[in-house]
């Protein structure tokens, strides 16, 4: 059984929930999911084409923004997707290593 909630779709399953993140800039609806299903088990996390931020910040998370979707979904385990996957934009991987 699954359900689409805001560019992702949660999928309920034996033992847990896994929530999976479709584009999707950061905002107050990672909260709002986070308390309306009491926490999510997995959340996949789109990391990707962020920069430049003025432009892209409204479809896509950055890292830090991704954490924080994190915490704010009150999830157990996360799993980031897409970083460094492919080079689409201007993202200077050496800020994060």
């Amino acid at each position: 059984m699954w359900n689409v909630i805001r560019s992702g779709q949660k999928w309920l399953s034996r033992p847990g929930s896994i929530y999976l993140v479709g584009d999707s800039g950061y905002s107050n609806h990672f909260k709002d999911i986070g308390e309306l299903f009491g926490g999510i088990d997995t959340a996949i996390l789109p990391i990707a084409a962020y920069a430049p931020r003025w432009f892209m910040k409204a479809s896509h998370i950055n890292p830090e923004e991704a954490l924080q979707a994190f915490k704010d979904l009150k999830a157990k385990m996360f799993i980031p997707m897409h970083y460094g996957t492919f080079d689409l934009t201007r993202i200077f991987h050496e800020h994060f290593v």
